[in-house]
């Protein structure tokens, strides 16, 4: 079940990334774009207490200009993501938690001057989670849609530093003792990101 998933989710990338280099090819102002920055994650289940303790995104993919439309482009990014969390339990043990992802997103940004605006939506595929308590367990999470926001300043005409935030929120069908539980988690973030346009 897992491989036919990851078949699908590969499938689902090469399909976006092939799109959306077809639709930009007329565009005359293409240019590649690589993203690193640091995320940090606003709500997890309330019932249970988690701590951030660090995290990281690496993205990379193109943004283009339209000719006749100066002070908007859009950028498409194919990126990775991995949180390290602490779930504090009430006997006391922490259990390590690490959440990582594939996501491909699609932002339409406003640039006024040294500034810009961006609005988006983000796809995230086959995200899991590795954690140990009594022994190791990995579990994996329905793909999901998200939407995003973000602010930038352009230091150079090559170089961005930025805050995005996702909404998103991660569903898993858990099975216990013969019954199946679906759950589900708010997996919001706030990033902070510095990216260069070739």
């Amino acid at each position: 079940m897992n491989l036919k998933k990851n078949i699908l989710s590969q499938n689902i990338i090469k399909f976006l990334l092939l799109n959306s280099i077809l639709v930009v090819s007329s565009f005359a102002d293409i240019k590649p774009v690589i993203q690193t920055g640091l995320d940090l994650i606003l709500m997890q289940k309330p019932s249970k207490t988690i701590e951030v303790n660090h995290g990281y995104v690496i993205e990379g993919g193109f943004e283009y200009t339209n000719e006749t439309i100066k002070n908007f482009s859009t950028q498409f990014l194919v990126g990775y993501k991995k949180v390290s969390l602490t779930q504090i339990l009430k006997n006391k043990k922490n259990v390590p938690i690490d959440v990582t992802s594939k996501f491909v997103s699609i932002i339409e940004k406003y640039n006024d001057d040294n500034m810009n605006y961006g609005l988006g939506v983000t796809y995230h595929i086959s995200p899991e989670a590795d954690y140990t308590y009594n022994n190791h367990v990995t579990r994996e999470f329905d793909n999901a849609f998200g939407l995003l926001g973000q602010i930038g300043y352009s230091f150079t005409e090559n170089i961005d530093f930025g805050i995005k935030a996702t909404a998103i929120k991660y569903k898993i069908e858990v099975k216990r003792k013969n019954k199946i539980h679906k759950r589900e988690y708010n997996t919001s973030s706030l990033n902070i990101f510095v990216s260069y346009k070739f």
